[in-house]
């Protein structure tokens, strides 16, 4: 089974997809996380 987690923002927007991610390794599977960084506000 392959499962995507897609989020972007803030650590804050980020961090609540973390447990389910070390649930889905633990169970397996293999997850995957890509950062591509935000620019800079001004």
């Amino acid at each position: 089974m392959k499962v995507l987690i897609m989020t972007m923002g803030t650590r804050g927007d980020v961090q609540p997809f973390v447990a389910p991610g070390q649930a889905l390794a633990a169970a397996g599977l293999a997850p995957v996380a890509v950062h591509d960084a935000e620019p800079e506000r001004p």
